[in-house]
């Protein structure tokens, strides 16, 4: 029978540890980038999702509010108008094309707008403004960058 000499036994063990490492190693570098990528896309569209839902309830509330840490310029001038708001969230589309996040916000009025145009500039400053105050958003030559990563938001409001 033969044994093996004590450094032998360390240089296996020693190798067995490194192997073990490699692999766990190359999971994560496989793994973690995926794990980003997707958390970034649900992050952007949670935070966009909510702040269309809190730009719906402020303008069918129809009551200017100034302060309070958020900016509601933009859809305090749409209160100004007099027009009655009965808006309702439908959904928030996300699709990514060569690293650049595209989010169309769904909204849907029931009763008449004049100026369909300015409602829909209006949500889309709110949440624009939204973004960088509440999170690591900021705006990179009139784009928001998030994550490192370009983030396109359109806001289509449709009259019943």
């Amino acid at each position: 029978m033969r044994y093996m000499s004590r450094s032998g036994r360390k240089a296996q063990t020693s190798l067995e540890a490194l192997i073990i490492m490699g692999i766990i190693m190359f999971g994560a570098v496989v793994i973690v980038p995926n794990y980003i990528s997707i958390n970034t896309g649900a992050s952007i569209l949670s935070l966009v999702r909510s702040s269309a839902g809190i730009a719906c309830s402020y303008l069918n509330m129809g009551v200017s509010v100034s302060g309070g840490g958020y900016n509601y310029s933009s859809l305090n001038a749409l209160l100004g108008s007099g027009v009655k708001y009965n808006l309702y969230l439908n959904d928030v589309r996300y699709s990514e094309v060569n690293g650049t996040i595209y989010l169309t916000v769904n909204i849907t009025n029931f009763g008449a707008i004049s100026n369909v145009n300015a409602v829909e500039a209006g949500i889309l400053n709110f949440i624009r403004a939204y973004l960088v105050t509440h999170s690591s958003a900021r705006i990179v030559n009139g784009d928001i960058v998030y994550n490192g990563r370009k983030v396109i938001i359109g806001v289509e409001v449709t009259v019943e």
